[in-house]
């Protein structure tokens, strides 16, 4: 299967909260990396709970595919979520600016090994 399929999979079945699908593109030594938080997640179980525990808070908007880059082990998604608030806390710098907004934009980078979400 593609990056890009396994890709927009993962954040399907995080919008749906589909945990057991979800848990099943994990690899055991995941790593989730927050630049602007200045964080990482490391470990299956800590990520799986990160997300879990997240959604519960902030739940996940329908987010809309504007565009996908892939090859063999790395897919970008660009796109943008309903939601008015960044994902896990990533600045909004339209609302920082003082600018009325009614979506986010959105740039996930995936590393995929074996067909298995690693970073």
């Amino acid at each position: 299967m593609e990056t890009v399929d396994l890709s927009k999979r993962f954040i399907r079945y995080w919008e749906t909260c589909d945990w057991e699908s979800f848990d099943n593109l994990l690899d055991e030594n995941i790593e989730l990396e927050l630049f602007w938080l200045g964080i990482k997640i490391k470990k299956k179980n800590q990520f799986s709970k990160f997300f879990r525990n997240t959604s519960k808070i902030e739940p996940f908007q329908n987010l809309i595919i504007r565009k996908t880059i892939s090859n063999e082990q790395v897919a970008v998604i660009i796109g943008k979520s309903t939601r008015k608030i960044g994902i896990f806390g990533a600045p909004n710098y339209d609302l920082i600016e003082g600018y009325e907004t009614e979506n986010f934009e959105v740039c996930l980078l995936f590393k995929w090994h074996d067909a298995k979400l690693s970073k």
